[in-house]
């Protein structure tokens, strides 16, 4: 990420896009500008290693390692596919449950990682290492009706 911040992955493409990712996209982008970083979005996913993409992977500006992985499950990542994305530096995992509408948020520890919290209905959910990015679940679930 060459001085710009990244948000990269699958399915953000307007014309085919899912609209529960384009909507969590669209609120991380926001959030990156208005921290007053350049941002750039790709509709590529990102790969880290020998691991499958992320849904959406998010660099900060000038940074080498992923600050967020987004995973719109199903299916859930494999504790291999996590171990190898802790390997690459992710900082912070969400998984997302459009059907139970609930976000699990996993931060690394160690050389592994732990549930720092699950969210449920139409709260608002914080990321843990991305100090001001919060998202509206309400909004995020409406995205699927």
């Amino acid at each position: 990420a060459d001085g710009r911040a990244l948000v990269a992955g699958e399915a953000l493409d307007a014309r085919d896009g899912d609209p529960l990712v384009r909507a969590l996209a669209d609120r991380i982008a926001g959030w990156l500008g208005e921290q007053s970083e350049r941002v750039e979005r790709r509709a590529e996913p990102v790969t880290l290693g020998e691991a499958p993409a992320a849904t959406l992977t998010v660099f900060r500006a000038g940074a080498q390692t992923p600050a967020l992985l987004v995973v719109v499950v199903p299916p859930r990542p494999t504790p291999a596919t996590r171990d190898a994305w802790a390997e690459a530096g992710a900082a912070e995992l969400w998984l997302v449950d459009p059907a139970a509408r609930t976000v699990v948020r996993q931060v690394r520890e160690g050389d592994g990682w732990r549930v720092d919290e699950t969210a449920t209905g139409e709260t608002h959910f914080a990321a843990a290492t991305l100090g001001g990015l919060e998202i509206e679940l309400a909004a995020l679930w409406d995205a699927l009706d």
